[in-house]
């Protein structure tokens, strides 16, 4: 090691145990966690700037139904939203 290098072997240790990312199924919008399911981060080490990074991947929304308007003369339109 060198003089300015943190000895940081435990931290190394702890995060074999704990692992670095999960898979977390989302459903209607919202994280599908069960009652004590929580997300934390943890520093094992010394306390310095970190980042997070947030993948999602999956299946789009099904389409919305697209309302039908019927107009005073009868005739019937579809009414598209933007």
């Amino acid at each position: 090691m060198t003089p300015d290098e943190s000895p940081n072997g435990h931290a190394h240790c702890l995060q074999l145990v704990l692992g670095t990312s999960q898979t977390i199924p989302i459903r209607d919008g919202r994280l599908s966690l069960g009652q004590w399911q929580r997300i934390f981060m943890v520093e094992l080490d010394k306390s310095r700037p970190r980042e997070a990074v947030v993948q999602t991947f999956g299946v789009a929304r099904p389409a919305r139904h697209t309302p039908v308007v019927t107009r005073r003369n009868g005739s019937r339109a579809r009414v598209r939203e933007v």
